[in-house]
């Protein structure tokens, strides 16, 4: 793929943008739905997990004309396990 594919216009952007926005609708409904005392509690675990997985998602779309095995790694390791992770365990933890 080149990288048009993954600039802001592209499909391969699009589709990232749309799976990074369902699964940042399931983890605000399920945080809306917790009572006050659990929501402060797991509220600052899933804002950070938000924001790993943007950020690793925008170091995979830096990375992508590189073909580096490094920033693939890193992509991944910012998604999965500072991103998804932080936020299933904080969230996890506070219901």
């Amino acid at each position: 793929m080149t990288w048009k594919a993954f600039g802001p216009h592209g499909p391969g952007f699009r589709a990232w943008a749309r799976r990074v926005a369902g699964w940042v609708l399931i983890v605000t409904s399920t945080i809306v739905s917790m009572e006050p005392e659990r929501r402060r509690a797991a509220l600052p675990f899933a804002v950070l997990g938000v924001v790993f997985v943007v950020i690793g998602g925008l170091v995979a779309a830096a990375t992508a004309p590189v073909a580096s095995e490094h920033g693939s790694w890193a992509a991944a390791y910012l998604v999965l396990v500072a991103g998804v992770s932080q936020a299933g365990l904080g969230v996890g933890q506070a219901m």
